[in-house]
Parts: C-alpha cells; structure tokens; sequence
C-alpha cells in the first residue's frame, strides 16, 4: 500500500468535502477499496491492533493500541487530510498535536502568572466514542453522508471509543474539542484570564492572586471549580479528574504540560541530571555497559514490548534536543550538554561558545519613566536608545540603566515617539558611548528562530531574560506588517530586541500589557519589525 497521497493540500482538501461516496473516499486516500472494507468489516477490528501497557507517572498504567501497518498507513493518510481542514480552525488556545505548537508554547502562556489552575480531563479518549465521530463527520464543516462518515468513524476508532496510539486520534480530538474549546476561551475572556489545552490537559492562569468564583475558589485546602466551568465540561460530554486538579501560586513549583512555568518555561533538574549521569556513564563505562543498564531500567515502563531498544546514543541526542527546545539552542546549559555529547561521539562537530549571554547582556537597559521601571530598551548603531512609544507613554523624567550597576542612572531625552508603530527613539543627555547592535537588512521569514532579551515579571532578579522563540506569520496594525511569534512575552520586555542569529536587531517586542484581553486585541503576541523606525 502506498504511504504517499497523490493530491496536493488543496485538491486534497477540496475533494475531501465533496465526499459522496466509499469510491470517491479510497481514490482520495490511494486505498483498495476491498481493502479498507476487509479491514473494518470483515475481520474481528481488535486483530487490526496491538496493545500494551506503560505505567503512568502518577501510578496504574495506560493502555496503549497500536494500528497493524495496512490499517496505519490509512489512518496517517486520513490524518493528514483532517488535519488540513482543521487548519483553518485551528483556535488559538490549542497547542496539543498542532503544527508549530508545544508543551512550551503551551506553557509559556501561563508564565509568571500569580496563580495556575490545571486539571485533566477523565478517559480523554475513551469518551470520544463511535457515535460522537460520525456525528462529527455529518455536522459542518464535513457534512458527509451517513455512509461515508460510518466508514471513517469505523476506522477511527476501536471498540466504540479513539484508541489511543492511533495516529488519527489526536485530530480527531481536536475536532471534536473545537467547540469546548470555543466556549473556554470565552469564558477565559470575559474574566481576563488565560486558557490553554493541550490534549486532555486544561490549564488557566491568572495575574490576580484568585480566579473568579465561576471559575475556581479554594476552600479548606480543597479545590472548588465553578459553576460555569463545571458546566462547559459537562455540555460537550466529558468528565473532571479530580485527582489530577490543582492551584499553584509562585511561592510553590508551577507547571505546566511538566514544564515549570514561575518565571519561563524550564526542564525539571532531575531531567537534565539524567542525561548527565548517562552522558558519565558513556565516557567512563562504554556504550554497551551504558546501554544495557539503561534500557533494562526502562524495561516494561514507558515503551512499548513490540519495539527492540533503540539506539542508545540517539536516545541522548534526542533528550539534549529536548532541552533545547526548550531552552532554546543559545542556552549555556544545552550547550554543555551537546558540547559533551559531541566529544564522547568524537563525531568532529565544532564547540559552541558559551557564555554568550554575559556578552549580550552589555547590550540590556532597563527603562525608567517618572521613577517608574517600565520596560526595556537598547541601543541601536546609527539612532539610540529603542523601546517602545507604550514604554514612554506621555514623557515626563526618563532614564535607563543596567541591571550590574542599578546605581548608576543615566538620563535621557526623547528624539521621536512614534505611537502609530510603537517605537521611541532616545538619547543619552551626557557624551558617552555604550555597546550598540547593528540594525538587520535582512527580510524576516515565517519559522525563523530569533532570540528576545529584556526585563519580564517586573524584573524579578534584575537579570536579562533571554527567550527564543519562532515567527509563526505576520499580520497588519494601523496597515503596517507587524511580527507574529509563538510564545507570549510577559509584561517588562516591551521594548526588547529581537535579534537573528547574527545579533542583528530584526524587531522590537512590543507586548507589554499585563491583561491578556488587551494585549490580544491590541497587538497580540508580536513585535515591530525594526524597518519601520526609518517611516
């Protein structure tokens, strides 16, 4: 059977909803017919899959089935054409089996807030059962006919319910999530807080110290949720873990999809002290010695008894590229790692420079208008001082310093403030000189991976933070491009640089605003890109 579709995106999607018939379905997906019908109908369907048992984190196990390859082949297929129609419905607040979202985009969300709220949803997959698919498939956008949704719903899943390890069942659940998605997000909205899912996993997040009573109250160290929480749940037909619900506040570990998220989103130590200790145990006992002790203490815990163990050096690798995702690739901790990795593999690659903060850090100010800190700037070659016009608001006493010397303050006067396009140049009032970025002359592109360094959460430590992040698309404020990147920066960074990997200044963040209603409607999660200081 061919692993490959014959269509393109758009004819793939175009002849998708104009289904009418099992014909007009297999030549879509490049599937015998008597193939696809043998499968689902003609044999016990339990024989079309393989399953077992991993032990979950927080105790008893997860039943995991896993299509046979025929079946597979078809479910990938069907997959990738679902996933193009939910591409245009795609909501912003799912980040779970999404094209260029994580557990960091989705944790990143909820950073720095002053309260998080977490819980999963009970038998996430199990609920979505047979008749809730082909519902799915004859409700719009699809609209199929009976019969033709029967035989999707029937490949999509097992025993009246997604099972899980099936490569359609994220999709679906999404789709099937779209409208409980809808209402939580409007629900978040109306009471100024953040909402996130990813798969089964529900998250709020607050700057207030509490939620609103219709969302979640605390009594007597219990979690109470609220009505109309409790209610959008039940409406689309699922069911609350309640031993899996929990309020964090900063003074305790927050977290979020197993990242924590009181500052920015962070690796657990314990991870990155595993791969140091199997990165000792390669160089000083060998691979096989290594190998085999590792896997024998994964034996029958998180893999599945059907595949062999895997090549223990690209399990290292991919846990260090764990760590730089998210990390980010200019972390001096991801560096370490690969730096060693790369040594014990004697596989020629180049060290990388570490410490490249210390050096970047020269380049951070933190701007202060009418002994108010306000946000963040620096100083470009050529203009002076950048920040944004927000950061300036109306003038009065304004003055920069950095974080090493919070002491010395340095006054400033404003040259040109901008609101239209949210920058503020600025000089210094004495003669001096500090270090300067160079302005890019490069076109942004989408994916590209830039790096943002400025002052959230009020500045904390009064460290520069540094933040990776990616240009997920563009889109238009007051008719000019403004950047779109896939993780939110917190209040204190408006005004920061977003630098490409040469250190060129390609943007300024401008997000800022501690109301996530506002900030989303104002400019959402982006910057201005640094030509428009020259309008």
């Amino acid at each position: 059977m061919d692993k490959e579709l014959k269509f393109n995106a758009s004819q793939l999607l175009d002849k998708f909803l104009k289904l009418n018939n099992i014909d007009a379905f297999c030549e879509l997906l490049d599937v015998n017919k008597k193939t696809l019908l043998y499968l689902i109908y003609g044999k016990k369907i339990e024989l079309n899959y393989k399953s077992f048992e991993i032990k979950k984190k927080s105790g008893g196990t997860r039943t995991i089935r896993t299509p046979i390859t025929s079946l597979k082949i078809i479910q990938q297929k069907l997959s990738v054409v679902l996933s193009l129609v939910y591409g245009s419905r795609l909501r912003p607040s799912v980040h779970g089996f999404c094209k260029d979202k994580s557990i960091v985009t989705n944790a990143a969300v909820h950073c720095g807030k002053k309260v998080v709220l977490n819980f999963d949803l009970e038998n996430f997959f199990p609920s979505i059962t047979f008749p809730r698919v082909m519902g799915l498939f004859t409700s719009e956008p699809f609209s199929l006919p009976k019969k033709v949704a029967a035989v999707l719903a029937q490949i999509c899943t097992l025993n009246n319910e997604l099972p899980q390890g099936a490569p359609t069942s994220p999709i679906i659940s999404n789709l099937i999530c779209s409208r409980l998605d809808g209402q939580m997000q409007k629900l978040a909205n109306k009471n100024n807080i953040l909402y996130t899912r990813y798969a089964d996993d529900i998250t709020f997040s607050s700057w207030n110290g509490n939620f609103p009573k219709n969302i979640a109250t605390v009594e007597r160290s219990s979690i109470i949720l609220g009505k109309d929480l409790e209610a959008i749940i039940a409406s689309n037909w699922f069911s609350i873990n309640r031993a899996k619900t929990r309020m964090s506040f900063p003074s305790a570990r927050q977290e979020v999809t197993g990242l924590t998220t009181n500052k920015f989103p962070n690796i657990k130590r314990d991870y990155i002290r595993e791969i140091r200790v199997m990165l000792y145990n390669w160089e000083h006992y060998g691979i096989e010695k290594s190998k085999s002790e590792y896997f024998l203490c994964r034996k029958n815990k998180d893999k599945s008894p059907y595949k062999t163990d895997g090549n223990f050096e690209q399990v290292i690798l991919g846990k260090i590229n764990f760590v730089r995702m998210v990390r980010g690739s200019r972390d001096n901790i991801y560096k370490k790692l690969i730096n060693k990795y790369n040594s014990i593999a004697k596989n020629g690659f180049p060290e990388l420079e570490l410490n490249e903060n210390k050096t970047l850090e020269e380049y951070i100010w933190i701007i202060e208008v009418n002994d108010w800190e306000q946000g963040t700037g620096f100083l470009l070659e050529g203009y002076g001082m950048i920040t944004c016009s927000h950061v300036i608001g109306i003038g009065g006493k304004i003055i920069a310093y950095r974080p090493k010397n919070p002491s010395k303050k340095y006054p400033l006067h404003l040259l040109r403030n901008r609101f239209g396009i949210d920058l503020a140049i600025l000089q210094f009032e004495e003669g001096i000189r500090f270090p300067e970025f160079k302005k890019s002359n490069n076109q942004v592109n989408k994916r590209d991976s830039l790096l943002g360094i400025g002052f959230p959460l009020l500045y904390s430590n009064k460290e520069p933070f540094f933040y990776e992040t990616k240009v997920v698309s563009f889109k238009e404020r007051f008719y000019l491009p403004r950047i779109v990147l896939d993780k939110p920066f917190t209040g204190g960074m408006s005004g920061s640089p977003l630098l490409n990997n040469k250190n060129e200044v390609v943007g300024v963040i401008a997000t800022g605003s501690k109301s996530f209603a506002e900030a989303d409607e104002v400019v959402g999660y982006t910057a201005t890109p640094i030509e428009h200081i020259d309008l």
